[in-house]
């Protein structure tokens, strides 16, 4: 009789105890895993120096009350090595720039590299394009580019503020395809490309006007995509700049992938386009947009799981924490998870190559985002010459001078030598596209040609 009538009050102490034994063991072990000084367990800590193989993941505790999209990623530990360019392994380690004495000494102000070939791509000198040394100062074959003290002016020549013929972009994207081992026989198959290309969905087919798009996100898609659905007929309103984002979304059905097989009719004979842009702005303009909490569109909540992921794995806190602190990722927390993840991320921060159709077709038009209010009306000719293209955020004319490039200038100059490294890696085949100038360039963010 006694012992029926405290089993009850047994069983809840019990639970108790075992609990708070739980929830200390818990503690401890959370204690340890923050602990700067432990590097046995190296899950405790990302850095770009680390063995450990990591991947992307999509977020299984998506709920209405944290903010998280299941779709959205997160950084877990894998067996498997992510991808740089798709073909292996990540490398994250990093060669010493060789010096010869004779030039230059080898101290942490002026350095020459002795081996050209650290800069060539697919057998093709590239002089003064994108590498970084192990020190403050950017290297490129035989000259040094100036180190974060020595701000170079802007260029006032206008040589680059021409485009370059699409004849040259097509043998820029030549070599393309051979570092990537790509390979591509006419005609153009974008049925085939529909189907084996997971960001095919950013290629548009319009039909009355006969034209293909590819809009890469982050590189003047929105614009592009507008004026073609003014010109296709399909879009008779006009959208505020804040609310021009619908056009994504109210028109999906003329992507490519969503197409039904009668209706990919005249698209062999189609005009292909693709906007192209220099890899850095579009890194920079990807966290303002998207992540950044300075955002004058978004406030960083259109992608506002990833921010949380990046921010809780960065700073080895929970998810729930950085939600209830509404906190952001930094620009450089957002780099080193770009090359964490080999650049296997969300479309809006992932390498360009890999959303165009490189092994399906030949672009018609490639166009560098730079030049394509110039390049835009001589397109249209031959399609609607009554369409406009909306234009950017930035109203200054030179891309030179336009606050995402002042941005960019300013803030990859203060990112350490080894993650612009690891970018240059992951986005080698974007720079080749047009040889984009690097950030400490004067001519920054031009191609140069």
């Amino acid at each position: 009789m006694v012992e029926t009538e405290h089993a009850p009050a047994r069983r809840v102490r019990c639970v108790r105890e075992i609990g708070a034994v739980a929830a200390i063991v818990l503690f401890v072990y959370l204690l340890n895993s923050n602990n700067p000084s432990d590097q046995e367990d190296s899950r405790s800590v990302i850095s770009l120096d680390t063995d450990l193989p990591v991947r992307e993941e999509s977020l299984s505790r998506g709920s209405p009350d944290t903010g998280f999209n299941a779709a959205d990623s997160i950084l877990l530990v894998s067996d498997e090595r992510s991808s740089v360019l798709g073909h292996g392994p990540v490398d994250t380690s990093t060669k010493p720039i060789q010096t010869d004495p004779a030039i230059a000494p080898a101290d942490e102000k002026t350095l020459v590299l002795t081996d050209p070939t650290e800069l060539t791509t697919a057998g093709q000198p590239t002089p003064r394009s994108v590498i970084a040394s192990r020190v403050d100062n950017q290297i490129v074959a035989g000259e040094v580019i100036e180190g974060p003290n020595d701000e170079p002016e802007v260029s006032t020549d206008d040589r680059y503020l021409t485009p370059p013929s699409q004849q040259w972009i097509s043998g820029q994207m030549s070599r393309v395809r051979s570092i990537l081992n790509y390979s591509y026989e006419p005609p153009p198959n974008w049925q085939k490309c529909a189907i084996s290309n997971h960001f095919s969905t950013h290629t548009y087919f319009y039909r009355k006007i006969r034209v293909v798009l590819t809009a890469i996100p982050k590189s003047g898609c929105t614009n592009w995509i507008e004026a073609m659905l003014r010109a296709e007929g399909l879009l008779k309103r006009t959208f505020s700049a804040e609310k021009l984002f619908k056009v994504h979304s109210m028109y999906s059905h003329t992507r490519i992938p969503k197409l039904k097989p009668d209706e990919y009719g005249g698209i062999e004979k189609a005009i292909s386009i693709a906007v192209i842009r220099n890899p850095w702005t579009r890194m920079v303009s990807g966290y303002r947009d998207k992540l950044g909490p300075d955002s004058a569109e978004t406030n960083g909540h259109e992608k506002r799981g990833i921010g949380i992921s990046i921010v809780a794995r960065m700073r080895g806190l929970s998810m729930a924490k950085v939600h209830k602190d509404n906190l952001f990722p930094t620009f450089e927390e957002y780099l080193r998870w770009l090359v964490i993840n080999g650049g296997n991320v969300n479309d809006h921060f992932t390498p360009q190559y890999r959303i165009l159709c490189l092994q399906q077709a030949e672009y018609d038009y490639l166009v560098p985002l730079e030049y394509s209010a110039i390049v835009f009306p001589g397109i249209m000719d031959q399609i609607d010459p009554t369409i406009q293209l909306r234009g950017s955020y930035d109203k200054i004319s030179d891309p030179r001078k336009s606050s995402s490039t002042t941005k960019a200038r300013e803030w990859f100059r203060g990112i350490d030598s080894s993650i612009i490294e690891g970018l240059y890696k992951i986005f080698q085949p974007d720079f080749m596209m047009a040889n984009y100038s690097n950030f400490t360039d004067s001519e920054f963010p031009l191609p140069l040609f």
